[in-house]
């Protein structure tokens, strides 16, 4: 089981701890802000795998525009557009 967990985190790294501090924001009010649990702020630190629904509730607490998602996910993978 642990092996999994270690296999799971960090697959995803981000920039959402340093934001949120840069923010003057606690977990707790993070969490708050974006009707999130604080084990889903936590996880999304850790760089576990998070839905886009999180993602997009977690820029809007931090005041990042969503054309920014880079910026707090840079592994975040855009969806293919057609032309």
């Amino acid at each position: 089981m642990n092996l999994m967990i270690k296999f799971a985190k960090n697959n995803y790294p981000n920039n959402v701890r340093e934001y949120r501090e840069e923010r003057g924001l606690t977990r707790e009010q993070l969490a708050k802000k974006t009707r999130k649990a604080i084990k889903t702020i936590v996880r999304a630190e850790q760089g576990y795998n998070i839905s886009i629904d999180t993602k997009k509730k977690i820029l809007k607490a931090l005041k990042v525009d969503i054309f920014n998602i880079d910026k707090v996910f840079p592994c975040h993978k855009h969806p293919k557009t057609k032309i």
